[in-house]
C-alpha cells in the first residue's frame, strides 16, 4: 500500500461515494480534492465529465469542491448502473496507478 500524507492510502480510504436512505448517492468531491490524484482540479473535472455523461446526471462544475448527489432514481434504469460502475472503476484505476 502506498503511503500518502503519512496515512495509508487505498480506494476505500478515499470514500468514493455513499448511498443514503433519502435516495441519493453522495459523491465526496470535497474529500477528493485533498488526496492524489484527485487533488488536481483536472482529475475532478474528468470525473465530473464522466458522471455527467450518464443520462439523467447533471452535476454543475462548481460542485467539484462539495458533496453533490445523484438521485438513486436516476440510476434505477438498468443501463445506467453499469455506466455508473464504470466511472468508479476508472476512479479506482486512477488511484491505484499512483
Amino acid at each position: 500500500m502506498r503511503q500518502v500524507s503519512s496515512r495509508p492510502f487505498s480506494p476505500r480510504g478515499l470514500h468514493p461515494k455513499s448511498s443514503w436512505t433519502y435516495g441519493t448517492v453522495e459523491l465526496y468531491f470535497q474529500l477528493y480534492q485533498a488526496k492524489p490524484p484527485f487533488e488536481a482540479q483536472a482529475k475532478r473535472l474528468e470525473l465530473l465529465r464522466q458522471l455527467n455523461a450518464i443520462a439523467g446526471v447533471s452535476i454543475p462544475p462548481d460542485a467539484i469542491t462539495r458533496r453533490p448527489g445523484i438521485p438513486l432514481a436516476v440510476l434505477a434504469e438498468a443501463q445506467r448502473v453499469p455506466e455508473f460502475l464504470s466511472v468508479f472503476a476508472w476512479f479506482i484505476q486512477e488511484v491505484q496507478a499512483l
